[in-house]
């Protein structure tokens, strides 16, 4: 448990699934579940107060920046998705290089069979 609790004081998130309550006693808040709904969900108040929780520094959103971050972060993810499924990338890829093809031959065949109005 103190591994748990100092992990808990960096900063990261601890989730523990228990039957006993003297280990739940320890947590900051205890959820009770009984057949796969929530029967009880409070905070723990014999828990200290966690010092992070009291620092908890504001990040503001400043517009422009955000965006950049967000469009940054959506591209990167977009490139990871395309490199770990080739082959659904290349399936993609082909099935749309196939109907422009296409759409661009009936184009030409449709101006070829049109009669000439110029002669």
């Amino acid at each position: 448990m103190g591994v748990l609790h100092q992990l808990h004081a960096d900063g990261h998130t601890v989730i523990i699934v228990t039957h006993d309550h003297g280990v739940a006693k320890q947590a900051q808040r205890i959820v009770e579940i009984s057949d796969g709904r929530i029967i009880a969900d409070e905070i723990n108040q014999s828990c200290p107060e966690d010092r992070l929780a009291q620092h908890i520094p504001v990040v503001r959103d400043n517009g422009r920046a955000s965006l950049w971050r967000s469009i940054h972060e959506s591209m990167r993810m977009a490139w990871r998705s395309l490199l770990g499924h080739r082959m659904r990338t290349f399936l993609s890829m082909l099935g749309i290089i196939i109907g422009i093809s296409s759409v661009v031959s009936s184009m030409a065949v449709g101006e070829g069979a049109r009669p000439d109005h110029h002669e």
